[in-house]
């Protein structure tokens, strides 16, 4: 999910040439969020760079990530914390829970791995239905 949506917010930055040659990187709808380099791919790496962390500061201090795409990074409306990034998998933390969310296939979960987040997080169908 978050590689899905780095992709995709990549995927509508814009580059323009500055008048001292070096290029300006901007993904219009992630407020604060620029690059500048001195090569185009450069530039890439260096705006992709500064989502990650753009993300992970928004996801930190509880700020609202734009959905991209129809991806949406935010989890409201349950009594967590937003989703945190670990070394390898995301995390939410409330409820006096910590709950891993796993995804090794990097693809939309099934019903019945999201269930049983649900489960280990205390949160009932009613709750997840009404988001």
């Amino acid at each position: 999910m978050l590689t899905d949506y780095i992709d995709a917010a990549m995927k509508r930055a814009q580059y323009e040439i500055l008048e001292d040659g070096t290029y300006f990187g901007e993904i219009p709808e992630l407020e604060g969020l620029w690059a500048n380099a001195k090569t185009l791919e450069a530039c890439r790496e260096e705006l992709q760079s500064g989502l990650e962390d753009w993300i992970l500061m928004g996801v930190q201090f509880g700020d609202l990530i734009p959905v991209v795409e129809g991806i949406d990074l935010n989890v409201a409306g349950l009594d967590f914390e937003d989703s945190h990034a670990g070394s390898k998998h995301e995390f939410m933390r409330g409820r006096g829970k910590r709950v891993i969310l796993p995804n090794p296939y990097e693809d939309d979960i099934s019903i019945s791995l999201l269930a049983s987040i649900l489960r280990k997080a205390g949160i009932s169908r009613e709750e997840w239905e009404k988001l």
